[in-house]
């Protein structure tokens, strides 16, 4: 009986402990966090994919464009629909325009 208890009081106490370690060392509450800009969002992208294929200096502000116009679209689609029940139209008209910015890209 006393194993059955210490073994019930050390799972209790590394529970205990590890949701205030989680809840300590959280980096920033979400609220706190600040969104980044679509000109950071889009310059990130530009990296992303630079990292992956090294761009020629003519092609990174080409794709940076392609990124920021993509970026710009997709916020525009999301507001829209923002208050709509049925989201099928929003994901059809965001493959679209995603679909076209990759093959933009590849060209």
């Amino acid at each position: 009986m006393k194993k059955v208890i210490l073994i019930a009081a050390c799972v209790l106490s590394l529970t205990t402990v590890n949701a205030q370690g989680a809840a300590a060392t959280s980096p920033v509450r979400k609220e706190a966090r600040q969104k980044p800009t679509t000109e950071q969002r889009a310059q990130k992208q530009t990296d992303e994919l630079n990292a992956a294929v090294v761009l020629t200096d003519d092609q990174k502000p080409k794709v940076y464009d392609l990124a920021l116009n993509k970026i710009k679209a997709l916020d525009a689609i999301r507001l829209k629909y923002k208050d709509a029940q049925d989201k099928t139209p929003e994901g059809t008209e965001m493959k679209t325009v995603k679909k076209e910015v990759h093959n933009n890209i590849r060209a």
